[in-house]
């Protein structure tokens, strides 16, 4: 397994953790789906469903990496999301 920590770097998530499986990514948008998705499945089963709502994946990127570069990136290596810039 290929997995790394992704963290949330800004907005009403700043700071929302979760780990990503690369392997089971094929570029960027895989790695911001997975980590959103995450998050807003954690909302939905704590209810906090109006909050759940507000998030939309499409305003969360990556930047200044390429899908490569995290790919070759050490274990410890974090992707920061973030939906500001």
């Amino acid at each position: 397994m290929n997995i790394r920590n992704a963290c949330i770097s800004g907005g009403t998530l700043w700071g929302y953790e979760t780990f990503v499986d690369l392997d089971t990514c094929e570029n960027l948008q895989d790695i911001v789906k997975m980590c959103i998705t995450s998050a807003k499945e954690l909302l939905r089963s704590i209810k906090l469903i109006d909050l759940n709502n507000t998030i939309n994946i499409g305003d969360f990127h990556i930047h200044g990496y390429t899908f490569e570069d995290i790919l070759m990136s050490d274990s410890d290596f974090v992707i920061y999301i973030c939906n500001h810039c």
